[in-house]
Order: structure tokens, then sequence, then C-alpha cells
């Protein structure tokens, strides 16, 4: 018994199956034996993204909502709101998403990430901050086709401020 727990504990720490119930069955245990047994021996492994509500994806859905209604509105002022030019609004919307988690994957893990492979362990580079660059690029790219520039902010007050 003592043994399989030390499989079942490397098994956790080491690999992206993460699942209780894949975990449970290979290992001829409940499911609930597995959380109880993660919690119990603090079987969490570092550097795992968690899926929660302060995601980026939730957090900035208002502001990404805001830059596709500024993105619109300026096309519709120029003339050019053709479905094609609609369209690259949308891709640079997906890309805004990709952004943010990226960003959020460099906030959480940082530049540099652990990796394990059994007895090996190791630093890496994250990937994040180097892709990152790539899509931000991207963006500009199709801002530039669309020809599209930041809107000045609105104070309210009848007036534009100047950024």
């Amino acid at each position: 018994m003592k043994e399989n727990l030390q499989i079942m504990k490397r098994h956790i720490l080491t690999t992206f199956q993460a699942w209780n119930t894949k975990i449970a069955a290979k290992y001829g245990v409940k499911e609930n034996t597995v959380k109880s047994w993660k919690r119990r021996y603090g079987w969490n492994r570092k550097n795992a993204l968690k899926k929660v509500c302060e995601d980026a994806s939730v957090q900035n859905s208002g502001n990404i909502e805001a830059i596709r209604s500024d993105m619109i509105l300026q096309l519709e002022r120029k003339g050019t709101n053709t479905k094609d030019n609609i369209d690259w609004v949308e891709r640079y919307i997906k890309l805004c998403k990709i952004a943010n988690e990226l960003t959020l994957d460099i906030e959480q893990r940082g530049v540099s990430v652990q990796w394990e492979n059994g007895k090996q362990m190791g630093v890496k580079k994250n990937d994040s901050v180097s892709e990152l660059p790539k899509i931000l690029k991207v963006m500009l790219d199709i801002k530039s086709k669309l020809g599209l520039v930041p809107l000045p902010n609105y104070n309210g007050g009848g007036d534009y401020e100047d950024l």
C-alpha cells in the first residue's frame, strides 16, 4: 500500500494527468480516496494553472467588448465596416483573449518554470514569454491593415481627453 502511495504521488506531481477518476481507476482505489490523499499529503503540482473566476478572460471580458465596440465604431465612421473587416476585428478580439491568457500565465508562473520527469528536474523558459510578442505583433498588423487608432478617452463633460 505504501509503495502504491509513492507511485501515485509521483504520477500526480510529474504528469499533467491530474483527473482523480483516471488516477483512481489506474491504481484501483476510489476517487474520493485520491482526493483525500491529495489534500492530506499536499500533492499539488507546483505552477499548475488554476481555472478560477479571476481568470483573465473573465476579468477582461468587459474590456474586450469595449475594444470590439471601439474598433467597429471606427470602421463605421470611416465607412469601411465590411464583412471582411468585421471578420478581422473578430480575429483581433480572439488574439486579445490569447494575449491576456499568456500574460496571466507569465504573472502566475514567471519567466522560468520548473519541470520534472521522473527523477530528472530542471528549469526552462516559460514558452508564454516568447509567444506573447508574436501575438502582439499580429494584433498590431491587424490594426494597421484596418487603419485603426486608439480612440481618445471621453471624460463625460462633452470633451475628449487627449491621451
